[in-house]
């Protein structure tokens, strides 16, 4: 059996049936592409299942996902993913290509940045449009701060991740990135007085929030990633004081 087994943002959120999973597979390959998981994390999660992990990159997961498949023919073979395992296509594909061949796949969910950042930003979940993810390239490609423009206009929240590979990117970075196009495109996506928020660490014992303006945002010392951005788009009252709460009493999760 193939389980394609969502960790969460922490080993902390690890439920009854992840652990009961990793500890009875034969095999564990740790996806190490979708999230940032530091060696303390992996030894933790190693205790639980009581074995060490195959360190899978995305090429692993992608171009031999049929040797994985077919390894999971006549044993319990684990993919444990960062956050939900289905919220990536990587392993949708995986999950599909074992239907497919006729192994039994079990999907197991985890925590998930898609509802922890809109969660901590105060706004109602219902309310973002697409999800966007800043590429570590981002000035070849203005395909990210386009779609931006569609939710602001359909004034929809944004959900803005932010590329790990080849190196973590960081809210700074987001910020840049954006108004670079805002420069060019003026589409309205963001100002530097803008109110937004910016969320390091989400779901881990150190998770750091702050909101204020892009221009506030550029000098906040975030330290270590995953980091994540939301914009705002049309707010409810609700929202409108959320906000404000938290901008005047924010700071830790």
């Amino acid at each position: 059996m193939l389980v394609l087994l969502g960790i969460g943002l922490s080993a902390s959120h690890l439920s009854e049936e992840a652990r009961y999973h990793l500890s009875t597979a034969e095999k564990v390959y740790l996806d190490t592409y979708t999230n940032v998981l530091d060696e303390e994390e992996i030894a933790v999660l190693e205790s639980v299942a009581g074995k060490s992990f195959f360190r899978a990159s995305r090429r692993d997961l992608e171009d031999k996902m049929g040797d994985i498949i077919e390894e999971a023919r006549d044993q319990t073979v684990v993919v444990a993913v960062s956050g939900d395992p289905l919220a990536a296509t990587t392993h949708a594909a995986l999950y599909l290509e074992a239907l497919k061949r006729g192994v039994p796949v079990r999907y197991v969910p985890g925590i998930s940045i898609h509802t922890v950042a809109p969660s901590l930003s105060g706004l109602q979940h219902y309310r973002f449009g697409r999800t966007v993810t800043v590429p570590y390239l981002w000035k070849n490609s203005p395909s990210f701060y386009e779609f931006l423009a569609q939710n602001r206009r359909l004034g929809l929240h944004s959900l803005v991740l932010l590329d790990l590979h080849p190196e973590p990117l960081k809210i700074p970075d987001a910020i840049e990135a954006i108004l670079h196009w805002e420069r060019k495109k003026r589409l309205g996506v963001l100002e530097l007085g803008d109110l937004v928020i910016g969320i390091a660490r989400a779901g881990k014992p150190d998770c750091f929030r702050f909101v204020g303006t892009a221009e506030e945002l550029l000098d906040v010392r975030w330290g270590s990633p995953p980091h994540s951005l939301v914009i705002p788009g049309e707010l409810h009252p609700v929202e409108e004081e959320f906000l404000y709460v938290v901008r005047k009493h924010g700071g830790e999760c």
